[in-house]
């Protein structure tokens, strides 16, 4: 039985990241596979997993990743297998959705390599990368421009 739970992780107002996890999970001696309860007990796994990233906040969705998020430009991924059991392998897909967290800093890239997750991010001398590099530099100075603002404002 192969079961499949996505779930998408906002910090503020801004997608992050995505997972897709598909779990190949043996059927139950004579009795009916929980989905339910399965899904319940891995949305808690995910959340508690989410509380450790600042500001984090999870919501799952019904579709995967790359469906739902169709529209936005996967920085880096991560993929990864894990054996469970004899019976019961996971396989999931982490993609991340924000600039600054791929190429700015290295913790997501060290985590899935630790992880033994196979790591890929868009590669620096694309067209993509040159278009979100411009517009991540144009809304950081943006921000520091409205921090400054605000420093002066309450200043006076």
């Amino acid at each position: 039985m192969i079961v499949v739970l996505s779930f998408s992780r906002f910090q503020s107002d801004r997608l992050a990241g995505c997972a897709d996890a598909e779990f190949e999970l043996p059927k139950t001696d004579g009795g009916a596979f929980d989905a339910a309860k399965f899904e319940e007990a891995f949305a808690d796994l995910v959340k508690a997993g989410a509380s450790k990233k600042k500001a984090s906040s999870i919501v799952r969705i019904k579709k995967r990743c790359e469906t739902q998020f169709a529209d936005r430009t996967v920085f880096a991924s991560c993929a990864k297998e894990t054996i469970l059991s004899p019976t019961a392998t996971m396989r999931s897909k982490n993609f991340i959705y924000l600039f600054e967290a791929v190429f700015r800093k290295d913790e997501e890239m060290k985590n899935c390599i630790k992880d033994g997750g196979d790591w890929w991010s868009l590669p620096r001398d694309s067209s993509e990368f040159a278009g979100a590099k411009f517009h991540n530099d144009v809304d950081t100075l943006r921000r520091l421009g409205e921090q400054a603002t605000r420093d002066l404002e309450s200043a006076q």
